[in-house]
């Protein structure tokens, strides 16, 4: 995530957030840092004395052989995320946020890195809403640019009917980006006529996905696969829709 600001004198300036791996062959040697906020998931576990590192889950567990962590699910019942470093696999472990995690051969270390001052300690002034303006731009205008891309910025937004995704909606459609729109959820739900009024104000082609309760056995299983508990229950129905080519 590397862009160059307006009137800069051509040094590049970093937005975002950055997960990093250091690796000494010589030694034997391994340092991955977790990112600051904790958006990019690193998981690790302990196999016969080596330690694995992946960006996804799915490559450190293997299925119908590792057994899933049942008080890890509880709290995913319960909270909606899982706290913690473990996760719903038993045996795995996800790096939390700003901590690395040194692993040599004689084991491994997770570190938690000196806190760093935050953003949100900042007073909010017309600059800071500025600045979060220009931010939330920059990032609609990457994904204008994206290679490939049908129409060079053909995207779809899930309208949840809350806040964040009406405005995610709203800075889209301001950068140009076209845009069509779709909520998941159960029939006659809130939600769900909610999203459908904040398509129809923003001018937003738009598909409803019914899901009721019985269908939950065909997506939960995948859906604790593929997020690793990082989405609450209530969102994972994305996930069955998307499994099955309906998004």
């Amino acid at each position: 995530a590397v862009d160059r600001a307006p009137g800069s004198d051509g040094a590049p300036e970093r937005h975002g957030v950055f997960a990093l791996a250091r690796a000494d062959a010589p030694t034997g040697t391994l340092v991955v840092q977790s990112d600051r906020f904790g958006a990019h998931a690193i998981y690790w576990r302990q196999h016969e004395g080596t330690t694995l590192v992946s960006s996804e889950l799915r490559f450190l567990a293997e299925p119908g052989q590792d057994a899933p962590d049942v008080e890890v699910l509880a709290e995913l019942l319960r909270f909606a995320f899982t706290p913690g470093d473990r996760t719903l696999i038993a045996g795995v472990h996800r790096l939390p946020a700003h901590h690395v995690l040194a692993a040599a051969a004689g084991g491994c270390r997770q570190l938690a890195l000196p806190r760093l001052p935050g953003a949100h300690e900042r007073p909010v002034d017309d600059g800071v809403v500025r600045e979060l303006d220009g931010m939330v731009a920059r990032g609609m205008r990457r994904h204008r640019l994206v290679p490939g891309s049908p129409g060079r910025g053909a995207y779809s937004v899930a309208l949840s009917g809350g806040l964040d995704s009406r405005l995610v909606a709203g800075a889209a459609l301001r950068e140009g980006l076209s845009l069509r729109s779709f909520t998941a959820g159960e029939p006659d739900s809130l939600e769900v006529a909610t999203a459908a009024r904040v398509a129809e104000a923003l001018g937003l082609p738009h598909e409803r996905l019914l899901i009721d309760g019985a269908s939950m056995p065909d997506w939960f299983a995948p859906a604790v696969w593929f997020t690793e508990g990082r989405t609450g229950i209530d969102h994972m129905h994305y996930l069955g829709p998307a499994l099955s080519g309906a998004l």
